[in-house]
Formats: C-alpha cells, structure tokens, sequence
C-alpha cells in the first residue's frame, strides 16, 4: 500500500529538521501542491510554520520560496 500525499510530507517534516518547499516536494515526491497538503495538515491539527527566504533563481534574480517546518 501507497503512502498518502500527508503521510509523505509529514513524515519528511518529522524528519527533515530544514524544512521542505514546493521544488524539493516535486522533486522528491510529485507533490505538485505542497501548500495544500500543508492546509491539510494544518486542518489535522500539525503546528506548521511557513517561513519566506530570499534565493537567486535560474536567471540569477532573487525570489522567494517559502520553506515548511514542523513546530514541535
């Protein structure tokens, strides 16, 4: 049996201490809709924080991802 969207990104959140954004959920997982598994998780009770830092995209712009953590 298959692991579930939020079984997936949850486990990872537990796991990864740095966090998780959309590029690295699609990457890892073909999660194409992070925030909304987020909404979920958040709807299921799970503490999670959205934190927005400045990265250079391809083009050498900067940009802001949002990176997901798991509070404890």
């Amino acid at each position: 049996m298959s692991k579930t969207q939020k079984q997936v990104v949850l486990s990872n959140l537990k796991r990864n201490r740095r966090g998780l954004t959309q590029v690295e959920a699609y990457e890892r997982y073909g999660i194409t809709r992070l925030s909304a598994v987020i909404f979920c998780l958040r709807d299921d009770g799970y503490d999670i924080k959205t934190t927005m830092k400045a990265v250079k995209n391809r083009y050498g712009d900067t940009c802001h991802v949002a990176y997901y953590t798991l509070e404890n």
